[in-house]
């Protein structure tokens, strides 16, 4: 009956804006002449208004079609897609570009490395360095169609390279993201980049992309405005934009910085929580997380990403992913359990029990492997659920407003496509995956949690 009605309105409306009335909309071809065309002889109805009455059914039907399709896809907007849509890449083809962006940061506590960390009163200290940004976008789409494509950053973990997490850029740019992947290529062992510094390089990430999609007259007035701003007191400068593609641009002029994900590993989990203050940042997804620990305690210019997500005032929802086998590179009271523990908002969690920490990774190197203890599923088990985790969290958060709180519904949802698509990765010597289980619990306060995702057994019943 609902469909019904829908029909009968969207008939009523279409035939409002037309010269005819209602009781002359044709409901067969055998009533055309006795309907329509009484008034005229037969063969010279069909011959002079045939091709009236054809428009006009087509304009009908498609007016219905497109009235329904619309009221079906406000009904599906709130469900998340089935298991299917997630199994392999999304509907778009993906192209990337890399670019370096010059980062000036104005330090009103002075130099990181030097000095007694006052500032001069007389003159601000400035610092400036190089990221090196990759940037994968949706590509080969039709550009009339209006598209606003949400924004992923990719946070790299320390001494990490932006290429190590390929395998998530691609899958999700395919699924209609702009995604970033940026690291510093100064930053040694021997000269680390501090984390107040780098996570400055975040808004100017967004920035770059905002301007990118101006005129060059606008960006540079952009880039005056964002300076003057910051000599009186901000943090940050904002350089023009170096010049890109016409391709590029096209593509980078559909990103929506508004709707921000920023996605972290290790070190880089802490930097995108420290990070999400920025009021772009719609929700965060967290890859084996690592706090403050004995090899870089907390300072002034190494603050704990736990202390400032219990006294984040504008939560954002986070999905916590976790290895069983952090070891020292995730040690207990800094790992990803005491993010989820520590997270104010909508949290998932989703656990490998028998990964490493670098398995998430693509592309290790040989000081990578033996820093950090390595579980015996496979890295592309541990990668193919990850970046299906991630692109089901981002649709949640991002394309399907569901906000901070998440529903009953919503975390079954998830919770199933993740066992779906972890029951299809192919058997391997190493390890079979036979079970996931999940559990859904109810936190006061803080709604719905879903935690204990994912775990596997292997032949032998571990």
């Amino acid at each position: 009956r609902q469909q019904m009605w829908r029909e009968v309105v969207a008939v009523l409306l279409l035939s409002a804006l037309s010269h005819r009335p209602v009781r002359s909309l044709p409901v067969s071809s055998r009533k055309i002449n006795t309907r329509l065309f009484c008034r005229r002889p037969l063969e010279d109805s069909l011959n002079r208004d045939f091709s009236y009455v054809s428009r006009r059914t087509a304009l009908l039907l498609g007016g219905n079609f497109v009235v329904l399709s619309s009221l079906k896809a406000a009904r599906s907007s709130s469900k998340l897609p089935a298991a299917d849509y997630y199994r392999n890449q999304g509907q778009f083809a993906t192209s990337t570009f890399t670019e370096l962006l010059r980062c000036s940061i104005i330090d009103n506590l002075g130099s990181s490395n030097e000095g007694s960390g006052r500032a001069d009163e007389n003159a601000i200290p400035e610092k400036r360095m190089w990221a090196r940004l990759f940037v994968t976008t949706p590509s080969k789409f039709d550009s009339t169609v209006p598209h606003r494509f949400p924004t992923i950053l990719i946070n790299p973990g320390f001494l990490l390279k932006a290429p190590q997490y390929d395998v998530y850029a691609t899958k999700l740019a395919s699924f209609g993201y702009v995604v970033v992947r940026w690291d510093i290529p100064s930053e040694t062992l021997g000269r680390p980049i501090d984390d107040v510094d780098t996570v400055d390089v975040i808004p100017q990430i967004l920035n770059w992309i905002e301007t990118s999609r101006r005129s060059e007259s606008e960006a540079q007035s952009a880039a005056i405005a964002t300076a003057e701003a910051a000599m009186e007191g901000k943090s940050l400068l904002t350089p023009p934009r170096p010049p890109l593609t016409p391709d590029e641009t096209r593509e980078l002029s559909f990103a929506d910085t508004s709707k921000t994900l920023l996605v972290g590993h290790s070190r880089g989990g802490k930097i995108a929580v420290l990070g999400s203050k920025d009021p772009r940042v719609r929700s965060l997804f967290l890859i084996d997380p690592v706090d403050n620990t004995r090899y870089a305690p907390k300072s002034e210019r190494f603050p704990s990403a736990l202390e400032a997500l219990k006294t984040h005032a504008n939560s954002v929802p986070i999905a916590v992913i976790g290895a069983g086998k952090g070891s020292d590179c995730a040690p207990l009271g800094s790992n990803f359990e005491s993010f989820f523990d520590a997270a104010p908002a909508a949290r998932l969690e989703v656990v490998f029990p028998n990964a490493g920490h670098f398995q998430f990774v693509n592309e290790k190197t040989d000081i990578e492997r033996s820093l950090c203890n390595e579980g015996t599923m496979p890295d592309s088990v541990v990668q193919s659920v990850t970046a299906t985790a991630l692109a089901v969290w981002a649709d949640a958060t991002l394309h399907y407003d569901v906000g901070p709180m998440f529903t009953d519904e919503k975390i079954r949802q998830m919770q199933d496509i993740l066992q779906d698509v972890a029951g299809d990765i192919p058997d391997t010597k190493e390890s079979v995956p036979l079970k996931v289980l999940a559990q859904l619990a109810v936190v006061d306060g803080h709604g719905l949690d879903y935690r204990g995702g994912l775990v596997y057994q292997d032949k032998d019943g571990g």
